[in-house]
């Protein structure tokens, strides 16, 4: 029964970026990432025994996250 989230949780995800930014909470929603990274790397990023980011996709989500971590860091000291 191991199916990655954008296949079982799209209505229940939609929902909670809807709730969180009508309140005026900023969302990065990193799925589209998640999916475009799997296909270009033409395998899956989740464990065997369930759908937990294996080594492949935490990278995927590191890599998503580093832009938009990086703009909201002060400029390094020159």
């Amino acid at each position: 029964l191991r199916q990655p989230p954008e296949r079982n949780g799209r209505e229940a995800r939609a929902r909670m970026v809807e709730a969180c930014r009508a309140r005026g909470i900023e969302v990065l929603d990193l799925l589209p990432e998640l999916i475009e990274a799997r296909a270009a790397a033409r395998r899956d990023f989740y464990w065997a025994f369930d759908w937990h980011l294996d080594p492949g996709g935490n990278r995927a989500v590191a890599e998503a996250l580093l832009e938009p971590v990086s703009a909201l860091l002060p400029d390094p000291p020159r």
